[in-house]
């Protein structure tokens, strides 16, 4: 299992060192984009995850889900999702933060 915090404000994700080992990738910075993960994401599963993760920043629902990953060497991994979306006083949402595990 590994922790992942987005600052949306910042476009910034903050994984553990256990995401880099589910995520098949090799820790540079614990700093990574968003689109580290979306680029990771398996593309058949990458439309929900994204719909998921837009609904749960907007409100609409919470974020827990499962997606394939494909790593570097193109074997492919399923992870769960779970996370909660931390706003500010007037309701906007600032902060992701979860957790995977396969």
């Amino acid at each position: 299992m590994g922790s992942r915090d987005l600052d949306i404000t910042q476009d910034v994700l903050n994984w553990d060192e256990q995401m880099f080992d589910l995520y098949g990738i090799v820790q540079e910075s614990r700093k990574i984009g968003y689109e580290t993960w979306a680029k990771a994401v398996h593309p058949e599963d990458r439309k929900l995850a994204e719909t998921e993760l837009q609904q749960a920043i907007l409100g609409i629902k919470e974020f827990h889900t499962e997606f394939r990953i494909v790593w570097h060497d193109q074997s492919i991994h399923t992870l769960q999702a779970h996370a909660v979306v931390q706003r500010d006083d007037a309701g906007t949402a600032i902060r992701v933060i979860g957790v995977n595990w396969d």
